[in-house]
Order: structure tokens, then C-alpha cells, then sequence
């Protein structure tokens, strides 16, 4: 047998005997005793691709096509990876939704007292430039509350920190330990 629905409901793809999550549960079950197995999707006339596959490397659930892969509860996102790799959690729109371009990683949170975020941002890699920051933001705010920025030096081994509260810089430690 190539494919089974079993009286419960259960459908087996390369297996006789398809399993579900727990009782009262229905299942789809791909099966490959001797390769991986997978789920393939498609859409709008083949542009839009990705699939859910295990195989001896583990569980992969991969966007083949330049889009990105979104996470959600409650019929509503709640993380989203692009396609260039940035991850927002919380949020889908991370990049330079809140003052920075190449954002990294957003996380918003939300809670009875509102909303704020952290965002990790990577911006540059020469001399002087602003490598890495972490921001602190309010809710829907572009300009962030506090700050802290790595800022490189004349070479990939050189560099400072420095602290900004309202775009203003406050403090900064260089590459030497000291604090100003």
C-alpha cells in the first residue's frame, strides 16, 4: 500500500499503520523507512515553495523561494524569519520599522502596563562605524529610549561601547578599558 485511510480517519503515506499526536487526534503520516520524508507546498502557479522534511539531520520546515516563514497563534503572527535571516518576535515588521535599518532581531513584548521593544541592529563594518546596537524602545516609537551602540575601530579587533539615552550620546568605554 502507497497511501491508507484508516476507518479513524488517519491517513498513512508509505506506512499502513498512521499515527496521530494523542487521543482523539487525526493524523497524516509520511513514512520512509529507507530516506527522509516530506510535506511539499506550492502555490500561486509554483512561485511560491516550501516544505517540512525529516530526514537524519532533523526536522526542517524551509521557505525554498524568497519569502519568509511566520509563526502565529491566535490566527494572529507572533514571530516572522526573513528571508535574509533577521527574526522578529512579537513583531513582522523588523526592519527599520523602528529607526534602524538592518535590524537584526526585534522582539516586542506586550503587557497591562503597554508595549516596548528590543531591537539588535548590525550596521556596518568599517572604521567608525556602528556595528552593533541595542535599543530600547516604547511602543511605536522610532527614536529609542537607551541605547548602547559597539562601535568599531581601525581594525576588527578594536573597538568601543557607547551609551545614548534620547539620541544623545552619555557615556562611552573604549577599546582600553576606559570610561568616559
Amino acid at each position: 500500500n502507497r497511501m491508507i485511510i484508516t476507518h479513524l480517519g488517519d491517513v498513512g503515506i508509505g506506512t499502513t499503520s498512521p499515527r496521530a499526536v494523542g487521543s482523539g487526534y487525526k493524523g497524516l503520516e509520511v513514512s520512509s523507512p529507507s530516506s527522509g520524508s516530506s510535506l511539499w507546498l506550492s502555490g500561486f502557479s509554483d512561485t511560491t515553495k516550501g516544505y517540512l522534511a525529516m530526514d537524519t539531520g532533523g526536522l526542517n520546515l524551509t521557505a525554498i523561494t524568497n519569502h519568509s516563514l511566520t509563526f502565529g497563534t491566535n490566527n494572529s503572527p507572533k514571530m516572522v524569519i526573513l528571508s535574509g535571516g533577521n527574526v522578529g518576535i512579537g513583531t513582522t515588521a523588523i526592519n527599520g520599522s523602528f529607526g534602524a535599518s538592518n535590524t537584526i532581531l526585534a522582539v516586542k513584548g506586550k503587557t497591562s502596563g503597554g508595549e516596548g521593544i528590543i531591537q539588535i541592529s548590525g550596521l556596518g563594518n568599517n572604521a567608525t562605524d556602528n556595528v552593533g546596537r541595542l535599543s530600547f524602545h516604547s511602543y511605536n516609537e522610532t527614536n529609542p529610549l537607551v541605547e548602547i551602540r559597539a562601535v568599531r575601530g581601525n581594525s576588527d579587533t578594536v573597538g568601543r561601547l557607547e551609551e545614548y539615552t534620547a539620541n544623545v550620546k552619555r557615556s562611552r568605554l573604549d577599546e582600553n578599558g576606559a570610561f568616559e
